[in-house]
């Protein structure tokens, strides 16, 4: 089925209406936060070498209040690595949070 423990080094990006907000990496627990978040809709794209990308889309996020998901990150089997899966990789696990 996968990697089903936290991803560590996974490159996390929050997207609104398809601009950038802002990036970040998971932790050795694969968690990872983006702080003072304005209330809206978001999109996490997380990503990492050798593993699917993963994409949540219409996060709500709401003002004083901390916002939370999951990620499955499937790694690749070695067989089923495309040549150019390398170029964009997007995976994480653990949490998205809101805080202040």
């Amino acid at each position: 089925m996968g990697n089903l423990f936290p991803v560590s080094g996974a490159v996390v990006v929050l997207m609104r209406n398809e601009k950038l907000i802002d990036r970040t990496t998971t932790d050795e627990d694969g968690r990872f936060i983006f702080r003072y978040t304005d209330p809206g809709n978001y999109n996490i794209i997380a990503s990492k070498e050798s593993y699917h990308t993963s994409v949540i889309t219409d996060i709500p996020v709401t003002a004083d209040h901390t916002t939370r998901n999951d990620f499955y990150l499937p790694k690749f089997n070695s067989r089923q690595v495309p040549a150019d899966a390398v170029s964009e990789p997007y995976s994480v696990n653990r949490k998205f949070m809101k805080e202040n």
